[in-house]
Order: C-alpha cells, then sequence, then structure tokens
C-alpha cells in the first residue's frame, strides 16, 4: 500500500473515531439528573473519556462538533435542550470548558508517557489528568455562573461545584477504567 493510502487510510480512521467520539458526547449529555441549578450529566463524563482515548487535536474537534450541534438547536445538551441560549445561560460555561477540558487530560496524558504505559502508575496519573480537567471545568464553569446570575463565587461554589465533587470524582475514575481499555482498541486498530 503506498504512503498517499496509508495517509488516507489514517485520516479516515481518526475522522471515524473524532465522530464516534462526538456522537457518544451527544448522546450522554443529555441524559441528566435535576438536583438544583446545575444537573448531574453525563456530558463531562464523556469528554474526559474522549481526552482519555483520543489525541487532544481529535478530542477538540469531537467536543466541538458536539458544541456546534448542540447551538444551532439539537438537543444534545443536559435535559434533552439545544441552542445557543444555553451556551449564553447560567450553566454554558460548563459547556464552554469542555473545548478546554478533553485536549488538557490529552496532553496531561501524554506528557509521562511512561507513566501511561505503567499499570498502576498510569492509571493515577490519567486520574489525576483527569481531576485537573474537572478543575477547569468548574472554573470556567463557576465564572459564567456568576456573571450571568449576578452572583458571588462562594454561593456559586455552593450550587455548582461543592455538591458534585464526588460525582466528579467517580466519572474520572469511570474515563481512565474504560478509557484505557478503549484506547487500546483504537490504537490497535489505528496501527493497521
Amino acid at each position: 500500500m503506498s504512503t498517499a493510502v496509508r495517509s488516507k487510510h489514517r485520516l479516515l480512521r481518526q475522522m471515524v473515531f473524532n465522530a464516534i467520539f462526538a456522537a457518544l458526547i451527544c448522546v450522554l449529555a443529555p441524559m441528566s439528573v435535576p438536583i438544583g441549578t446545575v444537573p448531574i450529566s453525563l456530558g463531562l463524563f464523556a469528554v474526559l473519556l474522549a481526552g482519555v482515548v483520543l489525541d487532544p487535536r481529535d478530542s477538540v474537534q469531537s467536543v466541538a462538533l458536539y458544541l456546534v450541534l448542540g447551538a444551532v438547536g439539537v438537543p444534545v445538551f443536559s435535559g434533552w435542550h439545544g441552542g445557543f441560549q444555553v451556551l449564553v445561560g447560567p450553566t454554558g460555561g460548563y459547556l464552554w470548558s469542555y473545548i478546554l477540558v478533553a485536549p488538557l487530560v490529552g496532553l496531561l496524558r501524554m506528557a509521562f508517557p511512561k507513566a501511561s504505559q505503567h499499570k498502576v502508575w498510569g492509571y493515577v496519573w490519567e486520574i489525576v489528568a483527569c481531576i485537573i480537567g474537572v478543575a477547569v471545568c468548574y472554573i470556567g464553569g463557576t465564572i459564567q455562573f456568576c456573571a450571568v446570575m449576578d452572583m458571588a463565587v462562594v454561593p456559586a461554589l455552593s450550587a455548582c461545584v461543592f455538591p458534585f465533587i464526588p460525582f466528579d470524582l467517580f466519572k474520572c475514575v469511570a474515563a481512565v477504567a474504560i478509557g484505557r481499555s478503549v484506547r487500546l482498541v483504537k490504537d490497535h486498530f489505528a496501527s493497521r
């Protein structure tokens, strides 16, 4: 097989994986449990999973496609909502932050390749990378929430961050546990 054909195959595989992860985010993100102003959603889990499995550039493309679909009105945001008004609303900052979270997790994961290959330290390092990604999501989301709701930081954190920490830590562990296995399968197909 020629180099040009291999390159086209590689590009096609990348596009397919990016589309699969965009679809996964679109399917998981609307599933939510309303517990207050900000619902518990599986969107962040799907974004973390994309960061664990995909390269940073590919994860950005997947998340960007998800956000574009939601912005044009496809009901892919939490609670089966869609439209640009969600992105500029009180909880929109959490969604916008996804575009940073996924590649950040991927970059951190790739920063120490030897640690990532180790069975125990790889899990630990990737969970730490996901926790850092969640912190970025909290920061971006809380800034917009405070601005839109005209609320001080501490009450906003009490409403939008503190109740979610245990759930989001579980999402980090689950994203790494599932993502490492999926990445092995993806890498197997990518090497063909």
